[in-house]
């Protein structure tokens, strides 16, 4: 028995769209916020900030929570100066944004945590 899926080329690779959506309601802010997965180096950023254990934690939520946070066509919500102003809102959504980001990108180690988010085909 053959696999008959095609084999992609490089430039099959870089033009497939292989972001994923996911919705978090967000009743205090009149809403929901859509979150995308993280391009590579977007991960690999996080990562190092992951990494970084002198007390960088709420920057590390701002990253993760900036970059994934998008409108309907994908664009980043928050530009770098917007993104500080974060750390104002309420913390309570802010984590519970950041909860929904880890979970979308699978880099939220408990598995058995209820899902908060709802998934978006990606069409």
């Amino acid at each position: 028995m053959s696999d008959e899926r095609k084999t992609l080329s490089a430039q099959e690779i870089l033009d497939a769209d292989d972001a994923e959506y996911a919705y978090v309601d967000v009743p205090l802010w009149g809403g929901k916020v859509r979150l995308r997965t993280l391009t590579a180096d977007e991960a690999m950023d996080f990562a190092r900030l992951s990494s970084n254990t002198d007390g960088l934690q709420g920057e590390m939520m701002v990253y993760l929570v900036s970059k994934t946070a998008v409108d309907e066509q994908g664009a980043q919500l928050f530009t770098k100066e917007q993104a500080k102003l974060l750390t104002k809102k309420n913390f309570r959504i802010f984590t519970e944004l950041q909860e929904a980001a880890l979970e979308l990108n699978k880099l939220d180690d408990s598995k058995d945590k209820k899902s908060a988010v709802d998934e978006e085909k990606n069409v």
